[in-house]
């Protein structure tokens, strides 16, 4: 997992440090700082990300995503999509990556994952392309929707509405507050919690690790809000 982790970020630090990369020419070292916040989704950032072009700023979305979701999440994907077993040892560090599921359901846990974000992204993004649509025309709403989503459902902290500003000029739009607030949280919660959910579909019959973390958030959302 490590070893996974650190490539995804060496590879992020070689693709940041491209000229197409960006607008202006920035060091291998702010290249790499960006790569591992973004991998490690802590939302700590030296360089504006609006300075970075499309093609960075989607370099950066592949790592938040892959980063929030997780490296062993897509490695199971992919060595399923191959139709190829895993051995013992990789079976039981994918037990491990996801929380201790059971060796026989890792494939259809990591599935189950991809979709919950996948849909729940999708919702985030037909919510904020409607409120950044009265001000930035359509295609530039759905890509900061897009952008925007993608970070703030893996708890990334990353913007590229440009200034540094992150969300402030926004404090006073309701949906999107909203709109964001449930992105955070329900990515926040943890997957293996909203999996749970998506298959009970009742607080009863949630494991006790499901009902403990939506009791802790909700009393520490409403906690924190008084």
């Amino acid at each position: 997992l490590s070893l996974g982790f650190l490539f995804l970020i060496a590879i992020g630090t070689l693709l940041l440090s491209l000229p197409m990369a960006s607008y202006q020419p920035i060091s291998v070292l702010s290249a790499g700082f960006t790569a591992t916040s973004a991998v490690t989704v802590t939302g700590l950032n030296v360089v504006d990300t609006a300075n970075y072009t499309t093609f960075g700023q989607m370099v950066i979305v592949a790592l938040i995503q892959m980063g929030g979701l997780g490296f062993m999440t897509f490695a199971i994907l992919v060595l399923s999509s191959f139709q190829r077993k895993m051995g013992l040892s990789g079976a039981l560090v994918a037990q491990e990556a996801l929380g201790g599921t059971s060796i026989n359901q890792v494939v259809q846990t990591a599935k189950a994952v991809i979709e919950i974000a996948l849909v729940v992204e999708f919702i985030g993004f037909v919510g904020l392309t409607l409120c950044f649509l009265p001000s930035k025309g359509l295609s530039a709403a759905m890509y900061e929707a897009f952008f925007l989503c993608v970070s703030a459902f893996n708890n990334a902290g990353f913007d590229n509405l440009g200034g540094m500003h992150n969300l402030i000029p926004y404090k006073d739009n309701i949906l999107l507050n909203i709109t964001t607030d449930v992105l955070v949280i329900v990515g926040g919660i943890g997957f293996l919690v909203l999996v749970d959910i998506v298959k009970q579909k009742s607080f009863k019959k949630l494991c006790l690790h499901s009902k403990v973390a939506i009791s802790r958030t909700a009393v520490l959302l409403i906690g924190g809000g008084e």
